[in-house]
């Protein structure tokens, strides 16, 4: 019997170090993403082009190629994301981002430092 509790205690720690290891994954980089500031660009700045913008910070990480024709925002890919992420999220701040051909646009409710991860990917390229 004691063999029992001895194996299932050891299951139990297992399980609560496996947790915690989740956990930490998925809140990695939260805060500091959360708290993110996102600047203006000054698309009157900017050529003609493709460019390619970054960021990176545990699960937050996007990847995106910014299309720019008469200092004007005509399309936003996305490259890579956090696969915990939602991808219709992107599609909507893609849109935003198109729409108002500005930068920073409101993030989404809800997923705020998903938003602000691909958001300083797009300010990124275009500050290169």
């Amino acid at each position: 019997m004691r063999k029992v509790w001895k194996i299932l205690l050891l299951i139990i720690l297992i399980l609560v170090a496996l947790l915690g290891i989740f956990w930490g994954y998925l809140t990695y980089g939260l805060q500091e993403t959360q708290n993110l500031i996102l600047n203006a660009v000054d698309l009157s700045a900017i050529g003609d082009g493709t460019y390619h913008g970054k960021y990176v910070k545990g699960r937050f990480t996007c990847e995106v190629e910014v299309v720019v024709k008469d200092h004007a925002i005509v399309d936003v890919k996305l490259i890579s994301f956090s696969r915990i992420s939602v991808p219709t999220l992107y599609e909507e701040l893609m849109a935003r981002v198109k729409n108002t051909n500005a930068l920073p646009v409101d993030t989404v409710s809800g997923a705020t430092a998903s938003s602000k991860a691909f958001l300083k990917a797009v300010e990124n390229a275009l500050k290169q």
